[in-house]
């Protein structure tokens, strides 16, 4: 073979090479594009934010009676404070799911207000003065009973009231 029958083709394989190793960071980059917006910070999943439904496509589920636990503080041994919490549940009624939901989550009231009270006191006193804390209190109830009732119908955990005496 010639020299420059040897050069052309080596320089084919370059190319080619170059034109796959393109596609590939095309590729790369329009995935990154699709998880970043307009300000160049990332985009949380999808699937890791909660689906925001209107309030009429929506129906409620609320406990008789409200959630009860004992907090012990991590700083102070004898220091505790009493919660007392009305809870309420938003379930997307376009699920084919919800009115059967709603009637376990009726007949099953006393395990729901017990697996939440147990959640509960496994957080202290401090946990529930940091900001923020109750949204991811709400998020944790919200896929505490969401697995307890193996469905994605519950939408929303809502708080009525959210009652607290200290020790």
């Amino acid at each position: 073979m010639d020299k420059g029958k040897l050069i052309f083709i080596i320089g084919a394989v370059f190319i080619v090479i170059a034109l796959v190793l393109s596609t590939v960071s095309v590729i790369m980059m329009s995935s990154v594009l699709k998880k970043v917006n307009g300000t160049g910070q990332e985009v949380v999943a999808a699937e890791d934010e909660p689906k925001i439904l209107p309030l009429s496509k929506t129906t409620n589920f609320e406990l008789k009676a409200p959630v009860i636990a004992i907090l012990k503080s991590e700083a102070a041994s004898n220091k505790s404070m009493n919660k007392s919490i009305e809870i309420g549940f938003r379930l997307d009624i376009k699920n084919k799911k919800t009115e059967s939901i709603i009637e376990l989550m009726g007949i099953n009231e006393g395990i729901i207000r017990d697996r939440i009270s147990k959640l509960i006191e496994t957080k202290s006193v401090e946990d529930f003065e940091g900001e923020g804390f109750t949204e991811t209190l709400q998020k944790e109830i919200l896929n505490l009973i969401s697995a307890e009732f193996e469905t994605d119908t519950i939408v929303e955990v809502y708080f009525k009231n959210n009652l607290g005496s200290s020790k």
